[in-house]
């Protein structure tokens, strides 16, 4: 089976970090292909994380919309030949073009957001429509929150559900670094690190964060919150960097960007993911995995990952003093509490998020996909 997975580029989300660690997967047995329409400026490290199994290529696209991106994308799949393209994001805006002259092969699309937000224009809604509901594109989306909104946006489709994944995330070689960063903000053995990560926008709600954080440290002195994440090339990335900043102190640490970002997840003792909206955050995967114990707002597909786990981890809903709550009942569970949840928290990994239960899942999709589509060719015009 020849495999093709599109995405707008490599910067450092979940989503791209999810097509990564299939594409990896996925090469194991089968020959993959990654096209990316432009090289983001901070997409070398998830670059090079891909093995060298994986076929790349990218495409130049300049900003904006970019007719020529149709024509490239055409001429490769010609070139490549795939069985099946496997969607992410706005690719498929893309992609819409080209489908019709390919009856032959099959088109997946996964909706890591709600999908309202990803479709963007009513135009590219219609698009979609028309093309999941004449079964041209087959939808996939990645949690029971994501399924609702996929279904309350395309009604007369129904799509598939497969939980997102994630390959284990090992330390990495600057893990002793992390650690003496670590240990040098401790005030004392027991100081309580707290670690969120994510880019710095509206979506991921950090001032929000910063303030409860802030209300919380009046009871629980000895606490420290890092904040992971790069502004992006926008005026409201700034501005948010800027107010974090002014509302820091000496509690709070802004690290920018870091390629080892899961190596605190490994050495903190909890979680923080404050945001607005979210598909499922591969960040609270890795958490999980880490043992990290995470607090989370009650949106996407973090509402049903945390509620397995336990629903007191969750705000009631993504205002400062909901939050507060939730950071409060986990900076006070006993150390016996803490352990059994931690348990957990791996065990739900293994179980459901794991990359190898995962990409199972897609090749069981791909292959049916690809033979439903055969059948479908044989049929008279």
């Amino acid at each position: 089976m020849r495999i093709v997975q599109i995405i707008p580029n490599l910067a450092s989300g979940g989503a791209e970090r999810f097509v990564v660690d299939l594409c990896n997967e996925l090469s194991k047995e089968y020959e993959v292909h990654l096209i990316t329409f432009f090289d983001a400026d901070n997409s070398e490290f998830l670059r090079n994380s891909l093995t060298n199994k994986t076929h790349t290529h990218t495409l130049g696209k300049k900003i904006g919309f970019d007719m020529k991106i149709i024509f490239k994308l055409f001429r490769i799949i010609k070139i490549i030949k795939p069985d099946l393209i496997h969607s992410h994001l706005s690719s498929l805006n893309y992609l819409l073009f080209v489908i019709p002259f390919f009856r032959n092969v099959s088109f997946i699309h996964t909706v890591h957001n709600d999908a309202f937000k990803e479709a963007g224009y009513k135009w590219i809604k219609k698009t979609r429509s028309l093309f999941y509901n004449k079964k041209l594109i087959l939808p996939v989306t990645i949690s029971s929150e994501s399924d609702r909104s996929f279904r309350e946006a395309y009604k007369k489709t129904v799509p598939t559900l497969i939980l997102n994944g994630r390959v284990y995330p090992d330390k990495t070689i600057l893990f002793e670094k992390a650690e003496r960063f670590i240990n040098s903000i401790k005030l004392t053995s027991d100081t309580k690190i707290f670690v969120t990560i994510g880019r710095l926008e509206t979506q991921k709600n950090q001032l929000m964060l910063v303030n409860s954080f802030n209300r919380l440290l009046t009871k629980y002195q000895d606490s420290k919150l890092i904040i992971i994440g790069g502004e992006r090339n926008s005026e409201t990335s700034k501005r948010i960097k800027k107010q974090l900043k002014e509302k820091a102190g000496n509690n709070i640490i802004l690290l920018g960007e870091l390629e080892n970002a899961t190596d605190y997840l490994h050495l903190a003792e909890y979680f923080c993911l404050s945001s607005l909206h979210e598909g499922m955050p591969i960040t609270l995967i890795e958490s999980f995995a880490c043992k990290c114990i995470p607090i989370c707002t009650p949106v996407g597909g973090m509402k049903e990952m945390i509620e397995n786990i336990d629903s007191n981890l969750l705000s009631n809903s993504t205002s400062e003093d909901d939050y507060l709550k939730a950071l409060d009942y986990a900076i006070t569970l006993n150390e016996n509490n803490r352990e059994s949840l931690k348990n957990e928290l791996a065990k739900s990994f293994e179980n459901n998020y794991s990359m190898k239960i995962c990409s199972e899942r897609y090749i069981e999709l791909y292959y049916n996909s690809i033979s439903v589509r055969k059948r479908k060719s044989l049929l008279p015009v």
